[in-house]
């Protein structure tokens, strides 16, 4: 093999080698998007859900906490 066969070699390698990363690249930065937008949802999923929980406390203190009857002798 020549040198310029052996150096055409080494450029449509390389040229490969490139492609091969694009396309990588490419996959990476899809799978970074979907991983973004579904720590974005969680995120949003968890704070409506910690609100959610907020006022459903709120709501129940007064249906958990016992009303107990005065004593007589404190009825005034």
């Amino acid at each position: 093999m020549t040198m310029k066969g052996k150096h055409e070699n080494d450029i449509m390698w390389w040229k490969h080698r490139v492609i091969l990363l694009e396309r990588r690249l490419e996959d990476l930065e899809a799978e970074n998007f979907e991983l973004k937008k579904t720590i974005s949802e969680s995120i949003e999923n968890l704070k409506k859900h910690n609100t959610d929980m907020k006022i459903a406390v709120e709501l129940s203190e007064n249906i958990l906490r016992p009303e107990f009857k005065k004593p007589k002798w404190k009825k005034v």
